[in-house]
């Protein structure tokens, strides 16, 4: 994913202006190379599935609020799935 998507994406995904945008940047008094200003969790998103990236994200951050024995249900249902996807293949 090239910067301006990046920048692009990460505008869209805070809901914010452009504006608002190169404000925040201003005030950090940019000195920092990419990697350190770009360190949220849209690296492992591709064209394919930034909108799976987005609600993946969403999902990891509700998880704290699930209740243990939720979370080992929540486990054993992905591990079922996985199970399955490495079957078709």
């Amino acid at each position: 994913m090239e910067v301006f998507e990046k920048i692009n994406y990460f505008i869209e995904e805070s809901n914010m202006t452009k504006k608002e945008f190169v404000d925040r940047v201003l005030e950090l008094e940019p000195r920092l190379k990419e990697q350190d200003f770009f360190e949220f969790d849209v690296e492992f998103a591709t064209n394919n599935n930034i909108k799976q990236s987005k609600e993946v994200r969403e999902i990891l951050n509700l998880l704290q609020y699930l209740p243990a024995k939720a979370i080992n249900d929540l486990k054993n249902r992905l591990y079922e799935y996985k199970i399955l996807y490495e079957k078709k293949f």
